[in-house]
């Protein structure tokens, strides 16, 4: 994370923040993951769920406690772009690194002890029950070669699964990598603090991968020269947000193309204080969520960059999980017209009375008389916005609301003590994977910019708490603790998806029937690409993949890198023919080959994307303003421009020059990822 203007420094540590630009080229993942919650298996091939046994001190006394674990099977045929093996140990070091310097992140504090049963066969056993966290913080964490980092930072695991680092003075977040060694599919050329030229491997496990054979990295002054860049059409690929999306577009229709995407996101919410009279009536709270004009919000508001969101706290690419009674419920609830009748009609049920525009509770308090407020942070234009206009459409209901616009400091600490009646908010969920399990419980306990403190609803509590308590009012009894559904889930991904998503169905409709929390509508990614010079862009026709930047673990620099082409007519790696799989829908095949250019006989689709086999220019959808990404083509050779406008801009731009004949050396892509604090991205994304 750099601010605008900073220049490269030659560092290619796995575990720094500069990396995270490059890194899916470089170090590899056992497996690749989706935000939305699909996996496609890389360095493993296969992994169980198994339970196994923690070896834990006692009295002086190791002794074996039952614990789950996971049981990973490893790619065979795969070598570090030094030659070395890929194999257990590589894997056992890559983990085990991450456990002896817990400030590294990923599964390192989740993991109690690892074994390697043979060299393409690893045990990792876990402290916690968390599986999805679990398994997802292990297949991201990044491979790296034992004998290079090794060499430098040694390890000893002790009999109870302990690591100890032998290298006592030295800090491997503070190491500055200069000669990275990966199993990537590219390796550093050269570097200065203006240019990172990469090339490609020539003995890359994948068969004839990769097809861009240059990538450049050179650092970009701004943001603001980025988007006066890409209105000139200098770029081939971009994820820029502008509101001149569309001038750009104009300029060069054939190519100059853009889209959205909010497969990967979770939607904007309005916090209700369920904690404060009269908004402890569930029926106020879904009554303020049917006189919200969504449409208004997507269209007036956020300019059509955004996606409408039913009733529940779910990213778009996972609402294809829910059946057909559970969505309809949630639409019902958040439609994207005001339902003004529909909303008074439902709160005339549960004993309130509406009179000549006068609302009274069903105590006889007139609360027309009564003013209440939406807080949200300044400096989002957006959400002051979205404030402004719920504030206004509340009256439809005989609710007085005024919309109060506070200083960050301010918004979060009433946020934080629940001195507040309604506020706007981004969703909750600060891990990396938006599966739906993640997102219920980062509002079962307070995720997000809570983590680790007060919840958003105050005094430890969050809206989910008065859910559970309304459950047992209603007697409810099948359901008295829904918080524990969310760990049932997390623990039936690894192992049973069927089971998963019918646990989904269940939050969901209980979210729907409870309201604690009103979704708004769904923030997008937006991106730009030229057509012209490169085949292969993800399009709602021709999608394989999140089309957007993807947090940490980048997914998208080498899934793109390993995709895009200047030639027609050559064939598809696998991924492309599944947009939206379960562990258990990947091809047999894929597990015992290292070619991705496999048949696939089985096309899996979502409502929300469209699987075809046929390559197309249509567009498909994604926007951030934190991260930004862009391509600049300059006759011979495609530039990429990485821009984040934030407080705290990173832009960096790509050129990229393929090995094809003289005939396509005309420019090819590869994109580029910065991972920016959740609460300065969620407030500067409009």
């Amino acid at each position: 994370m750099f601010t605008t203007g900073e220049t490269w420094e030659d560092d290619f540590n796995p575990w720094t923040a500069q990396v995270t630009t490059w890194d899916g080229l470089i170090f590899e993942r056992l497996a690749y993951v989706t935000p939305t919650g699909q996996i496609i298996p890389w360095l493993a091939t296969n992994w169980t769920l198994v339970t196994s046994y923690a070896l834990v001190n006692r009295s002086g006394t190791i002794v074996k406690v039952p614990a789950p674990a996971i049981i990973f099977w490893l790619r065979h045929n795969v070598t570090f772009s030094n030659g070395d093996p890929f194999n257990a140990t590589a894997v056992w070091y890559s983990l085990a690194i991450t456990k002896a310097y817990p400030a590294l992140g990923y599964a390192g504090p989740l993991i109690a002890n690892i074994s390697i049963i043979n060299p393409y066969e690893i045990e990792v056993v876990y402290d916690s029950n968390n599986t999805i966290l679990d398994l997802f913080d292990t297949l991201i964490s990044p491979e790296v070669d034992p004998k290079v980092v090794g060499s430098i930072f040694p390890l000893e695991q002790l009999p109870n699964g302990t690591v100890v680092p032998l290298n006592k003075t030295g800090n491997p977040a503070a190491w500055p990598d200069l000669n990275p060694v990966g199993t990537g599919p590219y390796v550093v050329y050269s570097f200065s603090s203006q240019m990172v030229i990469f090339k490609a491997r020539s003995n890359y496990w994948m068969p004839g991968e990769p097809r861009i054979e240059t990538i450049y990295f050179p650092a970009y002054p701004s943001a603001t020269v980025a988007v006066e860049n890409l209105l000139e059409g200098q770029f081939t690929w971009a994820t820029l947000f502008t509101t001149n999306i569309t001038i750009y577009h104009a300029k060069n229709p054939a190519c100059y193309q853009y889209g959205l995407d909010s497969n990967n996101t979770a939607p904007d919410m309005l916090i209700i204080n369920d904690l404060k009279w009269p908004f402890n009536y569930t029926a106020l709270r879904q009554a303020i969520s049917m006189v919200i004009n969504r449409t208004y919000l997507i269209n007036d508001i956020y300019a059509g960059l955004a996606f409408y969101s039913p009733a529940v706290p779910m990213a778009p690419g996972t609402l294809y999980m829910l059946n057909s009674t559970v969505l309809s419920m949630a639409e019902e609830l958040a439609p994207r017209e005001p339902n003004v009748s529909g909303a008074i009609q439902l709160l005339e049920s549960a004993g309130f009375k509406y009179v000549n525009g006068q609302l009274y509770a069903p105590n006889g308090t007139d609360l027309s008389t009564m003013t209440f407020t939406i807080i949200a942070p300044s400096g989002s234009t957006g959400y002051d916005a979205e404030a402004t206009a719920i504030a206004e459409e509340l009256k439809a209901i005989g609710l007085n609301v005024e919309p109060l616009t506070l200083p960050w400091g301010e918004w979060s600490t009433s946020m934080k003590t629940a001195d507040f009646d309604m506020g706007i908010i981004w969703d909750l969920d600060t891990s990396p994977l938006w599966v739906p399990s993640t997102i219920f419980e980062s509002y079962y306990y307070g995720w997000g910019p809570y983590h680790n403190e007060t919840p958003p609803i105050g005094k430890g509590e969050t809206s989910w708490t008065f859910a559970q308590n309304e459950i047992e009012r209603l007697n409810l009894s099948q359901y008295p603790q829904l918080p524990e559904l969310v760990h049932e889930a997390n623990y039936y991904y690894a192992v049973n998806y069927t089971k998963y998503e019918q646990i989904i169905n269940t939050l969901a409709y209980w979210w729907a029937k409870l309201m604690p929390a009103v979704p708004t509508v769904d923030a997008v990614d937006v991106y730009e690409y030229n057509n012209c010079t490169v085949e292969g862009w993800p399009t709602p026709s021709h999608y394989y993949w999140i089309a957007s930047i993807i947090e940490d673990h980048n997914i998208l620099p080498v899934v793109l890198a390993l995709k895009l082409s200047n030639e027609s007519g050559l064939p598809e790696p696998w991924w492309y023919y599944i947009q939206a799989f379960t562990p258990q829908q990947v091809p047999e095949q894929w597990k015992v080959s290292n070619d991705p250019f496999i048949t696939v006989t089985t096309v899996t689709t979502t409502p929300v994307t469209t699987t075809t086999t046929t390559s197309t220019t249509t567009t498909t959808t994604t926007l951030s303003t934190t991260h930004v990404t862009s391509v600049t083509s300059v006759s011979t050779a495609v530039s990429t421009t990485t821009v984040t406008s934030t407080g705290t801009t990173t832009v960096t731009k790509t050129i990229t020059v393929t090995k094809a004949s003289a005939a396509y050396i005309a420019a090819a892509v590869v994109i580029t990822a910065i991972v920016v604090g959740l609460v300065v991205w969620a407030l500067m994304r409009r």
